[in-house]
């Protein structure tokens, strides 16, 4: 029985014995192992890590533990630990948002919101995250959907520059009605995550 190790050809194959798979040849070759008809790369150098945000508040409207950002006043703030950021990649660290949107009181879906505002603050300090909502949902309707169709996700289209928080302990996050189109928007603590590289 020859072994696995055995010389293979360039470019793409995969030995559907061992599960063992290569996406290329040479520089950037990508490889893994197969695991259950999953393909599992082997560990990058660098690693994805998610920090998410040690407390939240709103004054937003609660339907069903979600805070609905929608009318003049309201707003949804999230406050970041910093500490675990000192290990970040330069430049990694991004916004990451999860919400429920709508085009109004009883909305419908389908709806995404652009140009969506967060204030990353600290110590008087502050940087504007913009960033769209998408929602990927279909069909779009306007008629009232009873929540069918809500969920958008969006990341901040800059990384958040920690060099203008020298000192900070903790990153405050906060975004505010009105949007764009007269969007709705809901959130939650879980609604936002910093995802970074280290």
């Amino acid at each position: 029985m020859r072994s696995s190790q055995q010389t293979r050809p360039k470019g793409r194959w995969h030995d559907l014995r061992t599960g063992i798979f290569s996406a290329g040849a040479g520089i950037g070759v990508i490889s893994g192992i197969a695991v259950g008809g999953l393909a599992v790369a082997e560990p990058a150098s660098a690693t994805a890590v998610v920090q998410p945000a040690a407390s939240f508040t709103s004054n937003g409207t609660v339907i069903a533990d979600w805070y609905w950002v929608r009318d003049p006043g309201q707003s949804a703030t999230w406050a970041f630990d910093l500490a675990p950021l000192a290990a970040a990649r330069q430049s990694s660290v991004y916004l990451n948002v999860n919400a429920l949107v709508t085009n109004g009181v009883n909305g419908g879906s389908g709806f995404s919101a652009t140009g969506v505002k967060f204030i990353a603050s600290c110590n008087g300090q502050s940087q504007v995250l913009t960033m769209s909502l998408n929602n990927p949902f279909k069909p779009r309707d306007p008629a009232d959907s009873a929540g069918v169709g809500y969920p958008a996700y969006g990341s901040s289209s800059a990384a958040v520059n920690l060099k203008r928080f020298p000192g900070c302990t903790t990153l405050s996050v906060s975004t505010a009605a009105p949007y764009p189109s007269g969007r709705h928007a809901a959130f939650r603590q879980d609604s936002a995550v910093l995802g970074f590289s280290r």
